[in-house]
């Protein structure tokens, strides 16, 4: 009984830890170069947060950001929240 309940706290702390390390976070910083909707018409940057996600500024446009969380497939290894 003992040896059970320790076990599943050990895959507990495991799962929970792996859960967070993979939680990545910032700000996208958008600025609007001209009307068009080109990669040239915006200019999109990283600020602050956490983990190894990249903006690719070359590839957005003025209502599509290309964000990189740096897996084999992003969209089904996550999720990207904007508010």
């Amino acid at each position: 009984m003992v040896r059970r309940s320790v076990l599943a706290a050990v895959l507990s702390l495991v799962m929970i830890s792996g859960a967070l390390a993979q939680v990545q976070h910032g700000k996208l910083n958008v600025v609007e170069n001209d009307g068009e909707n080109n990669p040239s018409s915006v200019t999109v940057t990283r600020e602050g947060g956490s983990g190894l996600w990249a903006v690719d500024s070359a590839t957005s446009n003025r209502g599509d950001y290309t964000v990189d969380f740096m897996t084999a497939d992003d969209q089904l290894n996550g999720v990207l929240i904007i508010g």
